[in-house]
């Protein structure tokens, strides 16, 4: 699992020492009766949907990974659905560059609108992709009702005036297919 502590580029002692903290999240989590994950899994969305932690968005990013590896149907819905509605929502109210494919690309309009995504915004959108990359990695045919959403976000993301958001698609791109 050291790949998926790559694509995400913060992180603190948690998994500075290797996967052991990935695979701790996976033990307990897979341990867990139906009805506590459940609990484990509702705790865990609210604190995700409601929480940035740019310091930790390897740890936050493994521990919804293991949810979803854990039971895949449950946490994406649960997890992955909810910071999609998100991501969408948030980048839908951004400007739009072109990049994406969803209008003309004009150069110059581009560089007018590229500041006019907040600092703040730009953060969670960013924290929000990351977590994002990370998270769907088990997904699997679980993903596949969210296939259209994955693509907006992936064109809305390569729209944004924001190049930290600009490039943050190409983590979830292998994913959507």
């Amino acid at each position: 699992n050291e790949g998926l502590q790559s694509s995400a580029s913060s992180g603190t002692f948690l998994v500075d020492d290797g996967p052991y903290y990935f695979c701790v999240l996976e033990i307990l989590l897979g341990r867990l009766s139906k009805s506590l994950y459940n609990q484990a899994l509702k705790k865990i969305s609210k604190f995700v949907r409601t929480n940035i932690l740019p310091g930790a968005i390897a740890e936050v990013g493994l521990l919804c990974c293991a949810c979803v590896h854990s039971n895949p149907e449950e946490a994406v819905s649960q997890l992955v659905e909810p910071i999609l509605v998100s991501v969408i929502s948030s980048l839908k109210g951004t400007p739009s560059t072109g990049f994406g494919g969803g209008g003309t690309f004009d150069a110059s309009a581009s560089t007018k609108v590229r500041s006019s995504i907040s600092p703040a915004l730009e953060a969670a959108i960013d924290y929000q992709l990351k977590i994002l990359s990370v998270g769907i990695t088990y997904g699997g045919p679980a993903l596949l009702r969210y296939k259209d959403q994955l693509k907006e976000v992936i064109f809305l993301a390569f729209d944004s005036p924001s190049w930290k958001v600009l490039f943050l698609p190409a983590h979830l791109i292998c994913f959507s297919k």
